[in-house]
C-alpha cells in the first residue's frame, strides 16, 4: 500500500548560542527527575504511548533520569508516534527570540533507524523531532518551528550525549510557547531515544537576524557569513546541513544556505 512520507520544516541550530546568551529556563522539570506514575509519567509534561522514566539503561546527561521513548511498532509502513509537550505561559513575548534546547542519546545496540522509503513506496525507520510552537491566548498554534534531524541513525554517534536545538522569533498574538519532543517510527524498526536537559529560554544579546546570519557582526549578512558557512560545511558541522537527506553534506546544503543569504535580513 502506498504510504505518503512526512515532512517537518526544518531550523538548523547554526552555531547559536555561540553568539547570544540564554535568560532562564521557561520550562518545569526539564530534567525529567519528577516522574510520578500516579499521574502517568512525568510532572509538568503531558505524554503519550511509549514514553518512560529511565535512569539506569544509560548515564543521564544531568541528575538522575531520563525521558526514554521508542515506537508503538504498529507493522509495514504504519506511522506510530511518541512524545510529550508542555505549555508555558509568556508575557510580551512578540517580537523576542527563544530557544528550544535538548539532550539526546541513541544508545549502541538499539539506536534509532535512518527514515527511508522501500521499494513499494513503504515508509521505514524513525524520525527524531524537536518541536517549538508559538500559541494564542486560546492555545492556537499560530507559528513553529521544528526539526527532524534530532538523531540519524547511520549518521549520528550512538551511546553519546548530542545537544540539539530550535529557535525563533516568536510572533504577534503569542501567549504560550509549546515545547514539544517527538519520535516518529514508521514500520517496526527497533531502536530508542533518550531526552535530557530540555530548556526553554529567551535568547539575550546580539542575535541573528537570518538563519543565513553565521558570523559577526550580526544583524547583516555578509561575505563573514559566507566564510563562516564554508567552514562549517567543509567540517561537516550539523549547522550546515540545511537540505535533505539530512545526514549528507552535499550540493544542496550550499545551495539552501545561497537562497536563505539572497532573502537577506527580514525588515
Amino acid at each position: 500500500m502506498k504510504k505518503t512520507s512526512i515532512a517537518f520544516a526544518t531550523v538548523a541550530a547554526l552555531a547559536a548560542g555561540a553568539f547570544a546568551a540564554d535568560g532562564p529556563n521557561l520550562l518545569e522539570n526539564g530534567g525529567f527527575e519528577s516522574s510520578n506514575p500516579l499521574i502517568g509519567g512525568f510532572e509538568n509534561w503531558d505524554q503519550f504511548n511509549n514514553v518512560f522514566a529511565e535512569g539506569a539503561e544509560i548515564a543521564p546527561f544531568e541528575g538522575t533520569l531520563t525521558c526514554k521513548m521508542f515506537g508503538n511498532f504498529g507493522g509495514p509502513g504504519v506511522q506510530t508516534d511518541s512524545g510529550c509537550f508542555q505549555t508555558v505561559d509568556v508575557a510580551d513575548a512578540a517580537g523576542k527570540t527563544f530557544r528550544l534546547t535538548s539532550q539526546v542519546l541513541s544508545p549502541e545496540g538499539d539506536s534509532l533507524q535512518m527514515f527511508e522509503v522501500l521499494p513499494g513506496d513503504e515508509n521505514f525507520g524513525h524520525l527524531a523531532v524537536l518541536i517549538m510552537d508559538f500559541v494564542d491566548a486560546g492555545g492556537t498554534v499560530i507559528s513553529g518551528v521544528s526539526r527532524n534531524d534530532i538523531f540519524t541513525g547511520g549518521v549520528d554517534p550512538t551511546s553519546e550525549w548530542l545537544e540539539r536545538s530550535v529557535e525563533a522569533v516568536a510572533p504577534e498574538g503569542t501567549a504560550g510557547i509549546t515545547a514539544f519532543l517527538l519520535l516518529v517510527q514508521f514500520g517496526s524498526p527497533p531502536g530508542a531515544i533518550y531526552w535530557d536537559a530540555v530548556t526553554l529560554c529567551e535568547v539575550e544579546g546580539d542575535q541573528q537576524c537570518s538563519p543565513a546570519d553565521y558570523s559577526a557582526p550580526f544583524g547583516t549578512l555578509d561575505i563573514a557569513d559566507v566564510v563562516a558557512f564554508l567552514q562549517a560545511f567543509g567540517a561537516s558541522d550539523p549547522a550546515s546541513d540545511l537540505a535533505m537527506p539530512f545526514g549528507t553534506y552535499d550540493i544542496a546544503d550550499v545551495v539552501g544556505f545561497l537562497q536563505i543569504f539572497g532573502a537577506g535580513c527580514p525588515e
